[in-house]
């Protein structure tokens, strides 16, 4: 520029008297120093001159915009020139901003088109005799004649198809160091790669060796300079897992259990993890044993890596409760007599007995009677059962001429006489009359020998006058001939009695008392 009536940065001539004065001066002029005027905002470009509307996004007037040879001119907001020629003998730098002309435009100097910004010819005629360069990613649209518009070779940046080795398993895990190969490549036809020693990054693996989760990033730059940026997820998990064993629930204070024992695995990783079906399902132990155990187990995390066997849950289980047979002795005992229960309790179960008891016999009143016995085994099993007994009349003894018949005719009948006895003496005669008409009071004939089965047998009378009861067994022949001497051959004369009148002949028993029964022996 020659002559300015605004400081150097300004490239707008407001007047046309300036121009004029410009165009005079001429030659005559000396050259100014270069100059670099930045429009970016409002009051940069109505500096230049003309009326200026909402920031510089539009020019309206007549005023016309020159960039002198050796000056710069960097837009880096919208701009759109109305109206006036504009004529470019120097630099236009677009920033990332777009620049519209509606007017005649003549460029002679260079106009570079940055990435992002575009260079427009709307209306209007655009002559270039100058250099228009586009970088990648900058546009220009419109009609212009003479020299068309430079395009670099190669816009786009090279692209990566990162692979692993080894290769990750379904979940995306690795259990091992892992090489990536980013396999970086330029698009078809395009510049190319730089050769190693450059950038060596574009051939270079990455290796990785760290557990947990790695994000990789790499870079590749074309021959062209675009640079291409990938990113690669690696996981890595070398360490095993844990699983743990144990019963759901405590063994007694003896250490056993009485029911099946569920045992319970308990798993965990730290790294990748484990799938919700991976730790294994709880066992259930049910033998009846001092000593059963659970299976080990292991599990696998996500990434492969399986954990050593678990621990193995030993436990002693027994289900079944005591058995019990319990005995009443005597029985049946002598109303107001002392008896006592034993509960006789065993167990099969395994565990043994802890506790065995019974309850003491009631022998206040006759008939048939029960107590009550427990067992509990180590393992917690109780056992209930009752067991039944039988309270008699006591015997008071056989009256004569019994105890004097140490030999009897076989085949002759015997009188046998005999009292009871009640809790405290002799059986009233009203209760022993009752027994005897109610066929409540028998003697039986057995033998030889205590083992011997039943000979005789005959009901017995109450006899009012000697306040004794009458019986009469009559004795079959052909009884075996005993000796009193050497015991051979002995019979036994029972007195029974059964608690229900006109009992069956099952339901009698032995009334409990000394020497009954008596032995006879036959001749």
């Amino acid at each position: 520029m020659t002559q300015r009536t605004r400081p150097r940065f300004t490239l707008w001539y407001g007047v046309a008297a300036v121009l004029l004065a410009l165009v005079a001066a001429g030659a005559a002029a000396q050259p100014a120093a270069a100059a670099t005027v930045v429009l970016n905002n409002q009051s940069s470009c109505e500096a230049l001159g003309g009326a200026w509307f909402g920031d510089c996004r539009w020019h309206n007037g007549d005023t016309p915009l020159v960039v002198d040879a050796g000056d710069t001119l960097q837009v880096s907001v919208p701009v759109n020139y109305g109206a006036g020629s504009f004529t470019n003998n120097g630099t236009i730098e677009l920033l990332g901003s777009s620049f519209t002309s509606y007017y005649n435009y003549v460029n002679s100097g260079t106009i570079s088109v940055g990435s992002g910004a575009s260079f427009n010819n709307a209306q209007g005629t655009f002559t270039n005799n100058g250099t228009i360069t586009v970088a990648c990613g900058g546009t220009v649209t419109g009609t212009i004649t003479g020299n068309q518009p430079v395009y670099p070779p190669d816009c786009v940046a090279p692209t990566a198809t990162p692979t692993q080795l080894p290769a990750a398993n379904a979940a995306g895990w690795n259990n091992s160091t892992v090489t990536v190969l980013w396999g970086w490549a330029d698009e078809a036809g395009g510049s190319g790669l730089n050769p190693p020693g450059i950038f060596s990054n574009c051939i270079t693996p990455t290796t990785v060796t760290d557990e947990g989760i790695t994000e990789l990033h790499s870079s590749c730059t074309d021959l062209a300079g675009n640079t291409g940026h990938a990113s690669y997820t690696v996981k890595i998990d070398e360490t095993a897992p844990t699983i743990s064993a144990a019963a759901t629930t405590p063994p007694n204070g003896a250490g056993w259990y009485k029911g099946n024992v569920t045992v319970h695995f308990t798993c965990s990783d730290a790294l990748s993890g484990l799938t919700a079906s991976a730790c294994p399902a709880d066992q259930t132990l049910s033998a009846e044993v001092s000593a059963v155990s659970s299976t080990a187990q292991t599990v696998t995390d996500k990434a492969g890596n399986v954990s050593s066997p678990s621990n193995v849950v030993t436990v002693k289980i027994d289900k079944t409760a005591p058995a019990l047979a319990p005995v009443v002795s005597p029985n049946p005992v002598a109303l107001g007599g002392s008896a006592t229960a034993t509960p006789h309790a065993t167990d099969t179960g395994g565990s043994g007995i802890d506790s065995e008891s019974c309850g003491t016999p009631n022998t206040s009143t006759v008939g048939d009677h029960t107590v009550t016995c427990s067992a509990t085994d180590l393992a917690g099993n109780t056992n209930t059962t009752v067991v039944h007994y039988t309270v008699s009349y006591g015997f008071g003894g056989f009256l004569s001429p019994l105890p004097k018949t140490t030999l009897a005719k076989s085949g002759a009948s015997i009188p046998v006489k005999f009292t009871l006895r009640g809790a405290s003496g002799p059986l009233s005669p009203a209760i022993s009359a009752a027994l005897a008409a109610n066929h409540q009071v028998q003697v039986t004939l057995s033998g030889p020998g205590t083992d011997g089965r039943l000979k005789a047998s005959a009901f017995c009378s109450w006899d009012t006058r000697t306040l004794s009861f009458l019986c009469t067994i009559r004795t079959p022949k052909g009884l075996l001939t005993g000796n009193t001497a050497t015991n051979t051959n002995p019979y036994y004369i029972a007195v029974q009695i059964t608690t229900t009148p006109n009992g069956a002949s099952n339901t009698f028993f032995t009334v409990p008392g000394t020497r009954n029964p008596e032995i006879v022996y036959f001749k």
